[in-house]
């Protein structure tokens, strides 16, 4: 059974870090005491939004909100494209402009997360109500920009539990470990192929390959699809992991992962 306190959630959002000002919008740092927290990244790669496409609003007094429902991957390719609708009871939570936790109910059709800092890669955290059904709690990235409308994808633990057997080490999905699904994409937000990965910490590394995944292949294909398994982490606010690329693209990311959770990621690689 995986389960990530909520208690955690409240404690979280009662310390904060204090960030430098003046730096890029899209690449938000901490200092080296600080833990970039759910969502944000650090080192020299930015990242982008990782939901569905949505409509956007101007903010009002009450600052960011996020409106939407939630979706399921329904493939391996975790294609924003092909999701089935989730109708299930789960929580959102986010993070105001000081820091603090907010959080709202998904009724299974909608949810509406309010004053939500601003940023374009802010992170967002699903957490199903079924500690044992088949969506994870996962990890996300919203352009919270404006106010807007999206649909929040779900990973699937049917979907993790197919690639991992398929391996040639077939690892199992550890419960109580982080998975790290990262897409990487050009400037253009097309998935980059060539990308050599490494993240220290993880069980196994699992490229797209073709119609599957392998742990012999060392760099992206088409896809720009990399899955980091079974990641030691800490229950929420999480761990901070460091994610570096050489090949086709050479920089770096500092990415949240929590225990018990998916995060999916999408980098962009720019090229050397």
């Amino acid at each position: 059974m995986r389960r990530i306190p909520l208690l955690l959630f409240v404690l979280a959002g009662q310390s904060g870090c204090a960030e430098p000002e003046d730096r890029p919008d899209l690449v938000p740092v901490c200092e080296k005491s600080c833990d970039p927290g759910a969502g944000q990244s650090g080192g020299s790669g930015p990242s982008s939004s990782t939901t569905t496409s949505g409509t956007s609003t101007t903010s009002g007094d009450e600052g960011v909100i996020l409106n939407g429902n939630l979706g399921v991957f329904i493939n391996d390719r975790f294609d924003l494209d092909a999701l089935l609708p989730f109708d299930e009871e789960a929580t959102v939570f986010g993070r105001d402009a000081n820091n603090r936790v907010i959080r709202t109910e998904y009724d299974g059709s909608e949810f509406s997360l309010t004053d939500l800092v601003s940023g374009e890669a802010t992170g967002v955290l699903v957490v199903p109500a079924d500690e044992n059904g088949v969506p994870w709690p996962t990890l996300l990235r919203v352009d919270t920009l404006q106010s807007r409308t999206v649909t929040l994808p779900l990973v699937s633990s049917e979907v993790l539990n197919e690639i991992y057997a398929g391996l040639r080490s077939q690892p199992t999905l550890e419960p109580q470990r982080g998975q790290l699904i990262l897409r990487f994409s050009d400037e253009n937000l097309k998935p980059l192929p060539g990308v050599r990965v490494d993240v220290p910490g993880a069980a196994f590394l699992a490229y797209a390959d073709g119609s599957g995944w392998s742990e012999d292949a060392d760099e992206t294909d088409a896809s720009g699809l990399v899955i980091a398994g079974n990641l030691l982490a800490t229950e929420f606010p999480g761990s901070s992991f460091t994610v570096s690329s050489s090949g086709a693209a050479v920089s770096s990311w500092v990415v949240t992962v929590i225990a018990g959770a998916a995060s999916y990621d999408s980098l962009i690689a720019l090229a050397p």
